[in-house]
């Protein structure tokens, strides 16, 4: 980074513009959202052949979108505690078995920040549940199945659950777990929901390039 100069601040958003040297050695001005938190989780909880999933309203989109439990991890948070906690705190459910499947960037065109995928299995209720007075979320338990259907569809549209879903059938792929056919080979086969992954991938690639065509 060669100069970097603040546009808004905000407690919820700050924005900047660097002056930045590329690998090519081209200078370019780049805004991006600073970022000094601690990353966020998205929490796959499994109850025998179902998935937990919420929905909630999205102001940006106008619509009420799928998503899978989470929230931001606090100063000196262990990823797995941070999982535990906001399930519980959004859901009233309390987990076993809980593991780390890895990580994606929230929005690596503009922050640094990550998400951590977390999996675990459903080990009762917890009756802390104290969700936050902004959030209208509603949870519910869905098959496995009906989520392949839901993705192979478009009905999931929240790249945050998508990426998740994807990286935990990796995870339990590479792990030699039993459960990871049932993840991610439904009747239809494997190579099948693959392929609508790297569908929405794709698409969601071509309307980056369109919109910055665009100049949005």
């Amino acid at each position: 980074m060669l100069s970097s100069r603040m546009l808004f601040e905000h407690p919820r958003l700050t924005v900047a513009e660097d002056t930045v040297e590329l690998p090519n050695g081209k200078t370019i001005q780049y805004v991006h959202y600073p970022y000094h938190g601690h990353g966020g989780v998205i929490v796959v909880c499994r109850r025998g052949d179902n998935i937990l999933v919420q929905q909630e309203y999205s102001y940006p989109v106008d619509e009420v979108l799928y998503q899978f439990p989470g929230g931001k991890i606090e100063a000196g948070e262990d990823v797995c505690a941070a999982a535990q906690r906001e399930l519980a705190e959004e859901s009233g459910v309390v987990m076993t078995g809980v593991r780390a499947c890895g990580w994606l960037y929230a929005d690596n065109r503009r922050t640094s920040a990550k998400l951590h995928v977390v999996y675990g299995e459903y080990a009762g209720a917890n009756h802390q549940h104290r969700p936050d007075d902004t959030e209208q979320i509603i949870s519910e338990w869905l098959p496995i199945t009906t989520i392949h259907r839901m993705v192979a569809t478009g009905a999931i549209t929240n790249y945050a659950m998508l990426a998740a879903w994807a990286l935990l059938a990796s995870t339990l792929q590479q792990a030699g777990d039993s459960r990871a056919d049932r993840w991610v080979a439904p009747a239809r086969g494997r190579r099948l929901i693959l392929n609508e992954y790297a569908k929405i991938i794709i698409e969601s690639t071509v309307d980056h390039l369109l919109a910055a065509e665009k100049g949005e």
